[in-house]
C-alpha cells in the first residue's frame, strides 16, 4: 500500500509508453542519421531541448485549467506524428520537424499524464502515486531501446520509429479515451 498505489496503474502504464517512445530518439537518432547521410543530427537535440523548455510550462498551465482530456488527445497525436515525420524524413529539415513535433507532444502529454496520477488518489497518498508513476517510466525507458534494437535489427530505423513511437501512442489514446469517463470521476 505504501510502495504502490493501484489507482494509478492506468495513467501508469499510459506514462510507460509514452516513455518508452521517448527513449527512440536518444537512443537511435545519431546512427539512424548516418545511414541517411544527413550531417549535423545534433541540432535536432538542440531543437528538442529548446521546444521542450518551451512547452511544458504552457501546457502545464494548461492541462491546470481545462480537463486533462482537452490536453492529453491532442498531445499523443502530436506525439506520434513526430514519430512519422522522423520515420519517413530523408534530410535534417524534416528531423528538425520531427523534433519539434515530439517536443510539443512529449512535453504536453508527460506532464498531464504525471498529474493523472497523481490526482487519482487522494492526497495523503500523492507520494506513494508518485512513486508508482516512476515504476512506468523506468519500465518505458527500460523496454524501448531493447525492443527498438530487437526492430532496427529485423525492419530498419524507419520501421523501428514506426512501430515503437506510433503504436504505443495509439494504444495509449485508446486506454484513456476507453477509461477517462471513469478516471475523470475519481480525480481529486
Amino acid at each position: 500500500r505504501n510502495i504502490l498505489a493501484k489507482e494509478t496503474l492506468l495513467p501508469t502504464v499510459m506514462l510507460g509508453f509514452v516513455s518508452m517512445s521517448s527513449t527512440m530518439f536518444n537512443a537511435y537518432m545519431v546512427p539512424y542519421a548516418e545511414t541517411l547521410g544527413i550531417p549535423n543530427i545534433a541540432i535536432f537535440f538542440t531543437v528538442y531541448a529548446l521546444v521542450l523548455l518551451a512547452a511544458r510550462p504552457v501546457f502545464g498551465k494548461l492541462a491546470d485549467k481545462v480537463d486533462i482530456d482537452k490536453v492529453l488527445i491532442p498531445s499523443l497525436i502530436i506525439f506520434a506524428l513526430s514519430f512519422v515525420a522522423v520515420a519517413l524524413g530523408r534530410n535534417l529539415a524534416m528531423m528538425l520537424v520531427g523534433a519539434a513535433l515530439a517536443a510539443i507532444g512529449y512535453g504536453a502529454a508527460n506532464p498531464s499524464i504525471q498529474t493523472l496520477c497523481i490526482r487519482t488518489v487522494e492526497p495523503e497518498r500523492r507520494g506513494v502515486a508518485s512513486n508508482t508513476q516512476f515504476f512506468g517510466m523506468d519500465l518505458g525507458y527500460f523496454l524501448g531501446p531493447a525492443l527498438g534494437g530487437f526492430i532496427v535489427d529485423g525492419s530498419g530505423y524507419s520501421a523501428m520509429y514506426l512501430c515503437t513511437g506510433v503504436i504505443p501512442q495509439v494504444i495509449c489514446l485508446i486506454l484513456f479515451i476507453a477509461t477517462w469517463g471513469r478516471l475523470k470521476k475519481r480525480l481529486y
